[in-house]
């Protein structure tokens, strides 16, 4: 950029979708097109004054060298760019023969009068013979589709419109009719979500850079490097090693992760050996066949089945294969909501607010045990929606639940029917990541009933975390505010209206759920060994309770990582009452002189004085005959500087600390047992868990003398632990951080089967 020149503007989308991204987003890619052209803005305006850079936005034809070694480029235009130094080459996609499958396909086309486009870069693909309307099947859903994609669409007229904030595409007429089509059948694995930060890197334990060197200097002295007998299995070694540490961890803890990991990365990468000594150290460490890594399970999780027909194959892929994967999403989208409600507890553990009883002013209480509160509930739904989840169980049990025609079907094969079902029931289990049940469970829905608990667990928990939003966002209250840029939430008809639409989305799924709930649990009624009419009704309310509840999820996410607190709007309303808040810890320091009943008196007439002649209560509490002792000549019952403290209301939470000791997860050293007063109970599920880097602080809350601290359990894990560590039974309590949060629960972790 020239000097004077105007600065790059970009659209008002783009700006917005970067203003939204977080440390763990990813861009779209029209985004990431944009950011490149910023790259290039800004190489172009920083480059030295002796460097000019001129775009030609054309084709390059030819290429010529001449004797002094300069070199010559034609363009289409037929400009020549003549005495260039260096040419560099970015061929991008270079055209490749057909494979024999390609040529197999190319063959059919053609024999059929069909047209044929191989596998290339879409940008060059013949797509001008496509016509208006015409059928196009595009074999594949990876990023090659959504290029074609948007070929055949907006590359031909089409058009997107933002309308009541989502898109809408607008037909030009010119499109064809496509069809997409994956060839696994099944689709891809959703990318996992960022668990290691901003910061974090895996390191690895088998591909290092020694290691990498190693196989360069090999190939520099002539001998072959084989990507699958030399890269391959130590790209695998690192797969396994990644899941298996995220699979302990999350049920065993940390520590255990990172002892499994040290003798993992000692056991030998090559012979027989590696498959036997992988499996008696994965029994050691409580991982059954059933969870282990199988590339063809996660590649091909139909294996080698053949479907007859669509129904078949729905079949196959029925409830509760679709509800396993919802729940797995669910979970990992509540890690996440826990992850931020764990920050915001952490960040405003000293934000002094006030704290409301049946919509009134109660005592002061701090933003930071709100979030706490947030935070429990999201970890109880997490912890329903795990047990509910590894209790999903297969159905195949034939007619009447007997697996009968299946036993008939084995004779026939040839197959010794003893023990034929059950070994039938668990193959079929381990292929869909299910339980093998103890008998089917035809007429016994009691896998159904649950996962209606578990919808309303999860849209109940959010849904108090929304509903207090909601009041906290009111115009008049102004404490909280949701994410989001201009045009977010607008009214219709109200211009100067922001609305709450997350919490909003949040509290309607709330109400929703227990109805559909309630129908899935009348599926226990069922008659005889199939019902009439019962089962068939699971099915609406079944995909209702797992939409509603993953997108409650989901929302919550973006809202618990971008609320915004007002710190000072939290402080205004709390000394709102001039003090009135304060009463009960006033009423605790009275009492002992004027006793409980007459203080409460005192402080209750003052209170109503207060509010209908809007002078300041602690000035009419001083003028009180009973407080101002002066009907004996008494001095007052409390000093001056005595009041003056207890009137403020943001002293009523002073910090005290209540947190476990840290520990690093060295898996040398045994994990630390807390320490102190704590009436520990052991912990049932497992091994002692890392409580997180940096101890999270909530304060207590002081009334008068007593100490009234938030109740024990704040951030309940799994089975009822204390972030991962042994319940305290005291009157103390600890919010997991973000870490603890990412380490022991992994968001949106590896597809997990079995219990």
């Amino acid at each position: 950029m020239a000097a004077g020149d105007a600065p790059v503007s970009y659209p008002a989308h783009v700006y917005e979708e970067a203003r939204s991204l977080g440390p763990d987003s990813y861009p779209s890619r029209a985004l990431y097109g944009w950011y490149l052209m910023w790259v290039f803005d800004r190489l172009v305006e920083s480059a030295p004054a002796h460097i000019a850079v001129m775009p030609y936005v054309q084709a390059a034809v030819s290429l010529a060298a001449a004797p002094d070694g300069s070199q010559t480029v034609t363009l289409t235009d037929g400009t020549l760019l003549s005495d260039v130094d260096a040419v560099v080459l970015a061929l991008g996609h270079l055209d490749m023969p057909l494979t024999a499958e390609e040529q197999e396909l190319a063959s059919f086309a053609e024999s059929n009068g069909l047209a044929y486009v191989p596998t290339g870069n879409p940008a060059e693909a013949a797509l001008q013979a496509v016509s208006p309307g015409q059928h196009v099947a595009l074999r594949g859903m990876g990023l090659n589709f959504f290029d074609h994609m948007a070929l055949l669409s907006v590359g031909r007229g089409g058009s997107f419109h933002r309308c009541d904030g989502a898109l809408r595409y607008r037909r030009s007429g010119r499109e064809p009719v496509m069809f997409a089509g994956s060839r696994r059948g099944v689709p891809y694995h959703a990318r996992g979500a960022n668990q290691k930060g901003v910061a974090g890197r895996v390191r690895p334990l088998f591909l290092t850079e020694a290691v990498i060197a190693s196989l360069r200097a090999r190939r520099e002295a002539g001998e072959p490097v084989g990507f699958l007998r030399d890269l391959w299995p130590l790209i695998d070694r690192e797969v396994r090693a990644v899941y298996y540490r995220a699979l302990i961890a999350r049920h065993s803890g940390l520590y255990e992760a990172d002892a499994f990991l040290t003798e993992f990365a000692k056991l030998p990468l090559d012979g027989a050996q590696p498959a036997e000594a992988d499996a008696l150290l994965l029994e050691r460490f409580g991982v059954g066949s059933d969870l282990r890594w199988d590339w063809a399970d996660i590649t091909r999780p139909y294996g080698d089945r053949q479907f007859a027909s669509s129904e078949e194959f729905r079949h196959w892929s029925a409830a509760m294969v679709l509800a396993a994967g919802a729940l797995d999403r669910i979970d990992g989208y509540l890690c996440e909501v826990g992850e931020a409600l764990a920050r915001i507890a952490a960040e405003h553990a000293r934000t002094p607010m006030a704290g409301r009883t049946l919509t009134q002013h109660a005592v002061p209480v701090t933003f930071g045990l709100k979030g706490a509160g947030w935070l429990t509930l999201v970890l109880d739904a997490s912890d329903r929606v795990r047990q509910v989840r590894s209790s999903l169980g297969v159905q195949l049990g034939g007619a009447a639940g007997t697996l009968a025609a299946y036993l008939e079907y084995a004779r026939v094969a040839g197959i010794d029917p003893a023990g034929h079902a059950s070994a039938l029931t668990a193959a079929f289990a381990d292929e869909l990541g299910l339980r093998a049940p103890e008998v089917p469970w035809h007429s016994v829905r009691t896998p159904l009933a649950d996962i209606g608990w578990a919808a309303v667990a999860v849209t109940g928990g959010l849904g108090k975390f929304a509903v207090d939003v909601l009041g906290m966002s009111r115009t008049e209250v102004a404490e909280v505010s949701e994410p989001g840029e201009a045009g977010t939430g607008v009214s219709s008809a109200m211009p100067q209206k922001r609305n709450p639409v997350l919490a909003t989305l949040l509290v309607s799924a709330a109400r929703q759920a227990p109805a559909l709930s309630l129908m899935l649990g009348q599926s226990l009624v069922a008659e005889d060994e199939r019902s009439a009419g019962g089962w068939q009704a699971e099915w609406q309310p079944l995909r209702e309770a797992l939409r509603l509840t993953e997108g409650s999820a989901r929302t919550a996410v973006e809202l618990a990582e971008g609320i915004q607190v007002h710190a000072e709007r939290l402080r205004h309303n709390l000394s709102s009452t001039d003090g009135a808040i304060v009463s009960e810890r006033l009423n605790v320091a009275l009492a002992p002189v004027l006793g409980k009943a007459a203080a409460k008196q005192l402080l209750a007439r003052v209170a109503r004085q207060a509010a209908h002649t809007g002078r300041r209560f602690g000035e009419l509490l001083t003028e009180a005959p009973e407080f101002a002792g002066d009907c004996h000549g008494d001095p007052p019952l409390l000093t001056a500087d005595q009041l003056r403290d207890l009137l403020i209301p943001a002293s009523t939470s002073g910090p005290r600390k209540t947190s476990w000791p840290a520990y690093s997860g060295a898996t040398s050293a045994a994990p630390p047992q807390p320490t102190g007063k704590r009436n520990d109970i052991p912990d049932q599920a497992g091994p002692v868990r890392d409580c997180a880097p940096a101890a999270v602080h909530v304060p207590a809350f002081h009334s008068g003398g007593a100490r009234l601290a938030p109740p024990a359990g704040l951030a309940r894990g799994h089975r009822g632990s204390v972030a991962g560590c042994p319940v305290a039974a005291g009157p103390l309590c600890e919010v997991r951080t973000s870490a603890a949060l990412r380490h022991g629960r992994p968001a949106r972790g590896p597809f997990l089967r079995g219990p």
